[in-house]
């Protein structure tokens, strides 16, 4: 692993200070601002709708099964997703696998643990949960929040290095300083854990997808953002909707994963638009690009559980 020296960091820290007052895109803390004042279009409204009956759908098809197969199809879910949510990053599947099969808990499940309990997630559970996910993976290196700003979204890593790569403007934006970091995460843990306004249905697909796409754009942590952010919004969703709709599945019965790696470019791409430009036609089109991706997601495994039909004429798994 790399090491530079103080002297090095604050040098490389001074140059990225200068090009942030030149004028380069940097994230700022007014990003939660234009959420407090959001409401969502008809557009996205009915496409939440549809959303929800599909998703229904996927659990009435389901609770055809025997709870015992149920609970199996569930955990083959989340077996796949932990792999799938790794390798949009190029993480080594084979590896991942392999160290699942050695840690029995992963992310995932304190995810789960703490949303179900219902009680708010502090900031250290909130990093914990991050760190646990990078273990095993070619980022184990960097876990924790970030302690400086050497850093940037674009095709280049910001290092003494690196001589920066300023004048082939790499850089698509700087992620929120570092400094700003931890009012940021007592911001964003807030807005988690206020939960459902009243008589607000469709926050229950409009938080975890709000979640997610903080997560990626603030880029709190020194590496995975993107992926903690999938995680967050795949359990999100499962218990937002598992309490509002009145649902009792043991499992998430969605994960979006498996479906954003086609999209890799496109996804970056919201994720850009929702920092340069921050305003409510960005956030527009992160959600409908994420419920187009958990469309995908239910009608994949609605064939999936057609094929298991298909091929036991008992419908036993």
């Amino acid at each position: 692993m790399s090491t530079f020296t103080d002297d090095e960091i604050k040098k490389a820290q001074a140059e990225v200070e200068k090009i942030i007052d030149s004028g380069a895109p940097i994230v700022k803390m007014n990003i939660f601002d234009v959420l407090d004042s959001y409401t969502p279009s008809l557009r996205i409204k009915n496409i939440i709708d549809y959303t929800l009956e599909l998703y229904l759908e996927l659990v009435s098809k389901l609770k055809e099964y025997s709870e015992e197969e149920q609970v199996t199809f569930l955990n083959a879910l989340k077996e796949a997703d932990i792999i799938d949510n790794q390798s949009i990053e190029k993480e080594d599947s084979f590896l991942i696998s392999l160290h699942r099969k050695f840690e029995h808990k992963v992310s995932i499940d304190y995810l789960l643990e703490k949303m179900t309990s219902g009680e708010p997630i502090s900031k250290e559970e909130f990093i914990k949960i991050h760190d646990v996910l990078l273990v095993g993976t070619s980022s184990e290196d960097k876990l924790g929040l970030r302690d400086n700003d050497l850093k940037f979204v674009g095709s280049y890593q910001v290092t003494p290095q690196t001589k920066f790569f300023f004048e082939n403007r790499a850089i698509s934006y700087f992620p929120l300083k570092h400094t700003e970091i931890d009012a940021a995460l007592d911001k964003f843990l807030n807005f988690y854990n206020s939960g459902i306004k009243p008589n607000h249905k469709y926050d229950m697909f409009l938080l975890p997808m709000v979640c997610h796409g903080l997560i990626a754009s603030l880029q709190l942590f020194k590496d995975g953002n993107t992926r903690y952010g999938r995680l967050f919004q795949n359990v999100l969703l499962y218990e937002m909707v598992n309490k509002e709709a009145n649902l009792d599945l043991k499992l998430p019965i969605v994960y979006a994963s498996r479906q954003y790696a086609a999209y890799r470019d496109d996804y970056r791409k919201k994720v850009e638009n929702i920092v340069l430009n921050n305003n409510h036609e960005a956030w527009e089109s992160w959600f409908s690009f994420n419920l187009n991706r958990i469309q995908d997601g239910i009608l994949y495994n609605l064939r999936c559980l057609e094929t298991i039909k298909d091929l036991n004429g008992n419908r036993s798994f």
